[in-house]
């Protein structure tokens, strides 16, 4: 058998989790991989290979192992001054205020405008009432950025790995007496979901120092951005039960 296997074939065997001598079907999701059991393997990629697989319970599985898949060609690089430009204009589009809500806090991103932290009271839409607010930062056009500038940066996700973004800086928010300074965020702009744009995350890295995360639909656009690259990379390996 192993004779008639493809070197990537084997490679990708050999590097699936193993326990007890018994390959585990249901282990064998990565980013690259998704497994999906079918009733059968009438319909699979030309080219694919059959392979039997078992369970930790000795269940015999016929597994459809897909090609290697093929280099995409390699695109022409985008110039900096060009990211730089698409971004702005992006950006420049835009004119509204995202909300996102963590319990007590919450906090307000304004496009082109300021990030804001706030308390809401009450119970009622009609007595709901701020009594606690910070500015966290304001946008100036002044401050010279990696936006700006159209430099990517990257950061470490523990559910999506390393993702690309771009930054923006707000800066003389709330003074603040902890840091003996005005409030200031990084905006990190990037794209894992290309339907909508939400505020992410909001962290406070250093005392009134805030990293502001927020998906930017319109980025998915962008190669640069990853997220073609995320969708296209993963193969299906396609499993049916075999009858005992």
């Amino acid at each position: 058998m192993l004779a008639r296997m493809t070197w990537h074939v084997f490679f990708l065997l050999c590097v699936l989790v193993f326990v007890q001598g018994l390959i585990l079907p249901k282990e064998l999701e990565s980013e690259r991989y998704k497994v999906v059991f079918v009733n059968g393997l009438k319909q699979i990629q030309d080219g694919s290979e059959i392979v039997d697989m078992y369970d930790r319970e000795g269940s015999h599985y016929s597994c459809a192992i897909p090609p290697l898949a093929k280099d995409a060609p390699k695109e022409e690089e985008t110039s900096q001054e060009q990211l730089a430009s698409l971004i702005a204009n992006i950006l420049d589009s835009k004119d509204n205020c995202l909300i996102h809500g963590t319990g007590w806090w919450s906090y307000e991103f304004c496009f082109g405008d300021k990030v804001r932290q706030f308390h809401v009271e009450g119970t009622t839409s009609e007595d709901l009432r701020v009594t606690v607010e910070y500015i966290l930062g304001k946008h100036s056009p002044d401050e010279e950025d990696f936006l700006s500038l159209g430099l990517i940066s990257h950061f470490t996700s523990p559910v999506h790995g390393s993702v690309p973004y771009v930054g923006q800086t707000f800066v003389d928010g709330t003074y603040c007496d902890l840091a003996s300074g005005a409030r200031h965020s990084e905006i990190r702009f990037y794209c894992l979901d290309p339907t909508r744009d939400f505020v992410a995350e909001v962290k406070e890295p250093a005392s009134c120092a805030y990293t502001v995360n927020v998906n930017l639909s319109e980025l998915c656009q962008i190669k640069e951005f990853g997220y073609s690259k995320r969708e296209d990379n993963t193969q299906v390996i396609y499993c049916h039960a075999v009858d005992a």
